[in-house]
């Protein structure tokens, strides 16, 4: 990361206008890295009244526990602010010129980082889900999502594959399509395609294993299902009998279900696929 910004203060001085280089910039250290940001949590720990970034440096009634100005001068902050950067900043720029864009690029280095850590510490145990995941964002982005009946109503959604609260797999997605690098399965929507990749890692962890996932209404598909128990994973999902896929001698008419008793159900097997009504 010290590398990335370092590398990035010296792209962005050198675009610079003759003469105007701003404040004299020395080569960020990781140390120094490590401090800046230590005090980036602390802001967002200390739970006194709201204050911009620079009433952290002023003795005012206010004042933090901590006397910040002892590790880093507001000055440097604001520095390694302006240039930090996650990702290399060279790569970034040959992606940009290419056309091709991720709202989540400048991060993927940590995202890939957090996805390799969170496999390593845990096998899943057999019964696992995925399900989709809100990052509160409010700023402008053509790649949020805008869910008014979702407890974050706008942000960045994640698929993510998880056992038991503990998240062992995800993948950020666009609510533009094609601005994401998910790979296109064959006979699947653009859902599926991310739920087969999700749950494919569940092969490379331990191909031993019985697998069964659990999904709910939206990521239910029978072609999704299918392509599940061929690399042997099984899975189970809520269904709506409108559904151009169920079969046809389960959809009972509206009228008919106040003469059904109370527990009453069928099921048929078509295709592999197990339906219960």
């Amino acid at each position: 990361m010290s590398s990335n910004t370092n590398l990035y203060a010296q792209i962005k001085r050198s675009e610079a206008l003759p003469g105007v280089g701003g404040r004299d910039w020395h080569d960020v250290t990781p140390s120094e890295l490590w401090i800046w940001i230590g005090i980036i949590i602390y802001m967002g720990l200390f739970s006194g009244k709201s204050m911009a970034a620079r009433e952290f440096w002023l003795h005012i009634q206010h004042h933090p526990t901590h006397d910040i100005s002892k590790f880093i001068s507001q000055t440097r902050f604001e520095q390694i602010k302006r240039f930090f950067h996650l990702s290399n900043p060279e790569e970034d720029q040959a992606e940009r010129s290419s056309g091709h864009r991720l709202w989540h690029q400048k991060v993927d280095p940590r995202l890939n980082q957090l996805r390799l850590s969170s496999q390593g510490y845990l096998l899943p145990s057999s019964n696992v889900t995925i399900d989709a995941a809100m990052i509160l964002c409010t700023g402008r982005s053509i790649d949020t999502y805008n869910m008014p009946n979702k407890p974050i109503k706008l942000g960045y959604k994640f698929h993510f594959l998880a056992n038991r609260g503990y998240i062992v797999d995800f993948l950020p997605t666009s609510s533009k399509s094609g601005l994401d690098l998910i790979p296109s399965i064959p006979e699947l929507s653009y859902t599926g395609s991310s739920v087969y990749h999700l749950a494919s890692t569940l092969q490379q962890l331990d191909r031993r294993h019985a697998w069964n996932l659990y999904v709910d209404i939206f990521y239910t598909s029978f072609p999704l299902f299918k392509k599940l128990r061929e690399i042997g994973i099984g899975a189970v999902g809520t269904a709506r009998t409108s559904s151009k896929d169920f079969p046809q001698s389960l959809k009972i008419p509206k009228q008919v279900w106040s003469k059904l008793e109370y527990h009453s159900k069928g099921g048929i097997v078509t295709d592999g696929i197990g339906f219960l009504l």
